[in-house]
């Protein structure tokens, strides 16, 4: 399997059911900045947004720049969990309210 980086922490695979990270100067950057200023949690969670957006633009017939909807993907919590040892994610908690889901670093 083909890997965004060699750092084991940061390790992403390349491609998930055909769909693949843009080949290009602005995405390795973007990957670049990210895995040198974020914690792996926030790296893959970032990663784990564009191929969400990447898999719901496909199955709405959407027409998207690959590589403007990566960088908002890798750039969109950017600096918001920093020098946290757990953060603490909002998410909408539907009919029962709002609630946090909470994510240790070491996990």
């Amino acid at each position: 399997m083909t890997v965004v980086t060699s750092s084991a922490s940061y390790a992403a695979p390349n491609a998930i059911a055909g769909i693949v990270i843009p080949d290009s100067k602005l995405a390795r950057e973007v990957t670049e900045v990210v895995r040198d200023t974020e914690p792996p949690l926030l790296f893959h969670h970032s990663s784990r947004v564009y191929y969400w957006a990447r898999f719901t633009a496909k199955r709405r017939g959407l027409r998207f720049d690959p590589e403007l909807l990566y960088a908002g993907a890798m750039f969109h919590n950017m600096g918001r969990y920093r020098n946290a040892a757990t953060q603490s994610l909002p998410a909408s908690g539907g009919p029962e309210g709002p609630l946090t889901v909470t994510m240790r670093s070491e996990c």
